[in-house]
């Protein structure tokens, strides 16, 4: 193994209520354990990336305090991380920007990873609500490929989506290092949070399908322009295909969305269309999407005209092969 990147701490700076059996809430108190949990790491595995502290949030003295110590001793410092939740696209992007400058402060600057995102869950509010068809709306990929595309705009290194797959709480296990169990039955076992990529017994949910649909682009991306740039586009390509994926939000209505592919290679393609909405068009036992449209095509010329259905609260993607 070449590399590691291991995280120290999180959600210190709220405790158990992040699921963390520790409270560090002083900033020179939180320094002083990563350099007593980092210095052993980095004798027994000197690959390794070592960062920190995964805070609730995002815009928290301990990070700031973290890279003020780790530039004034020389402890490393390979990456600053932060956990959040919301479903504004805004507020994550504003968080990278915050910990960007706040990174800029050393000669070395760590990487910016957010080591936990979402959006804000249900179980949360007041009163809680948390019922199993709510993990299969198609808002859950609106709002997923909504935070991912200002990601991929904003300079973050790296995010985790949280998580891969439900699970529960069992008392017995949490009460021998854990104060509030009853906080952990809560949030897991009465209202679960249906967070993951997949459900308690692998159900496949819709944004894992969102993840799916990124990695069959390019790597390349593409400049977008025109009046359709009101709804959120990413377009990229690679050596055999160019792909485009839209969002409606919601905001807006069923929209039929122009689009034009210009300096492509002439000759026959194939073009697949794909959307995530609420008619489930996947496979679950395979975790495949069916194509909603599939058809040869031929370009004369360098430019390709053509209309995507994008109804509300959808996720679609065009792939030309």
């Amino acid at each position: 193994m070449k590399s590691f990147h291991w995280g120290i701490g999180n959600e210190t700076n709220i405790g158990e209520n992040g699921g963390c059996p520790y409270l560090i809430t002083e900033p020179k108190d939180f320094n002083e354990y990563y350099a007593m949990t980092a210095r052993p790491i980095m004798e027994t595995f000197p690959q390794a990336k070592i960062g920190g502290p995964s805070a609730a949030g995002g815009r928290v003295p301990q990070i700031a305090g973290l890279v003020d110590y780790c530039g004034e001793t020389g402890l490393p410092l390979d990456f600053i991380s932060w956990n959040h939740y919301h479903n504004d696209p805004a507020t994550h992007v504003d968080l990278v920007k915050f910990n960007s400058g706040i990174r800029r402060r050393t000669e070395n600057p760590p990487e910016l990873i957010v080591t936990e995102w979402n959006k804000w869950p249900s179980a949360w509010n007041n009163p809680p609500v948390s019922v199993e068809e709510q993990a299969f709306a198609p808002n859950r990929a609106v709002v997923a490929a909504s935070i991912l595309f200002s990601f991929l705009r904003s300079g973050v290194d790296w995010t985790f989506y949280y998580h891969l797959q439900d699970g529960a709480v069992y008392p017995k296990e949490f009460a021998s290092f854990y104060a509030d169990v009853p906080m952990m039955v809560k949030h897991w076992n009465e209202y679960p949070h249906r967070f993951g990529l997949f459900g308690a017994n692998g159900e496949v949910r819709p944004q894992y399908f969102v993840y799916q649909m990124l990695s069959r682009m390019g790597c390349e991306l593409l400049h977008l322009s025109g009046p359709e740039a009101e709804l959120p586009l990413l377009a990229a390509r690679d050596d055999q295909a160019i792909s485009a994926m839209i969002i409606n939000d919601g905001r807006s209505a069923d929209r039929i969305v122009n689009c034009e592919l210009r300096h492509l290679d002439r000759g026959p393609k194939t073009l697949t269309v794909y959307r995530i909405d609420e008619q489930r068009r996947w496979n679950s036992g395979t975790c495949e999407l069916l194509p909603v449209e599939r058809r040869n095509i031929d370009f004369p010329g360098d430019t390709f005209r053509m209309q995507i259905w994008a109804p509300r609260e959808s996720v679609s993607m065009v792939h030309v092969e």
